[in-house]
């Protein structure tokens, strides 16, 4: 490193560009390191059709209507004949979100297209998605999308 120094704080063309040539040999040995690092940290996608079929089958019950209350996991779980454990393990392995958060993503986004279409009010969709505190609900929707809902055009 201190040999990087030197060249930078020396004058003359070739010395920069001997200096150039050490940063970029730091910066490909960094992101070599990385990429190592990454591919003995990386988890195998070790699931079975079924459980990935069972996982899309819990996300399409959870966004069919996303302004009703999603069932809760022990349902779901029941529902596609799995485990809890193994069903919020593998939701979360194909989906990168446990599942309430995924569906509470989904209850939002589905907020902001009402909003943005100016079908409903803020106060309308707040409810429908079972606010009772019209502040928490902009809470969360500006948690989710740094706007609030009355900055929507």
């Amino acid at each position: 490193m201190q040999e990087v120094i030197d060249l930078v704080n020396s004058s003359g063309q070739f010395n920069q560009m001997a200096a150039q040539n050490r940063i970029m040999l730091l910066i490909e040995r960094f992101f070599m390191r990385m990429a190592v690092k990454m591919d003995t940290d990386a988890k195998p996608f070790a699931l079975t059709p079924e459980d990935i079929h069972r996982v899309m089958e819990v996300e399409s019950l959870i966004t069919r209507d996303v302004f009703t209350p999603a069932p809760f996991i022990p349902e779901l779980a029941r529902m596609v004949n799995i485990s809890e454990t193994k069903l919020k393990n593998n939701f979360k392995t194909v989906y990168g979100l446990p599942i309430y958060q995924y569906f509470q993503k989904a209850r939002m986004r589905a907020a902001r297209e009402v909003l943005e279409k100016h079908t409903a009010s803020i106060k309308q969709v707040a409810r429908e998605l079972g606010y009772t505190n019209l502040s928490n609900f902009s809470t969360a929707f500006r948690k989710e999308f740094g706007v609030l809902p009355s900055e929507l055009k």
